[in-house]
């Protein structure tokens, strides 16, 4: 069930200098957005929270995204496509679906 609220417990939401939004958790850049893409970080850390907080981030900036795991391999779904999630980042274009 999709959580309307971005948890903020090890999390902060800031705005770059050059006018894109981050969500960081702990302390790496899992979900940074513009207008025009999104970039999906891992960070190494292939955990259930590291996947919900992304998801969270999704549903909150309502960014289209989902990210999901079958029989241990991570997938992303954007815009009907989905894509195995198998380095640790994955740029999407907003306009054109997946670019990594």
């Amino acid at each position: 069930m999709p959580q309307e609220k971005l948890d903020l417990y090890k999390t902060t939401v800031r705005e770059t200098d050059e006018g894109k939004t981050e969500v960081i958790y702990y302390e790496t850049a899992i979900v940074t957005f513009d207008e025009d893409t999104i970039k999906l970080n891992t960070g190494g850390y292939w955990t259930r929270s590291t996947k919900i907080r992304i998801n969270q981030a999704s549903w909150f900036f309502k960014l289209g995204y989902h990210v999901f795991q079958k029989k241990g391999t991570w997938y992303v779904e954007y815009l009907e496509e989905k894509q195995p999630f198998s380095s640790t980042c994955m740029v999407i274009d907003r306009e054109k679906g997946f670019i990594t």
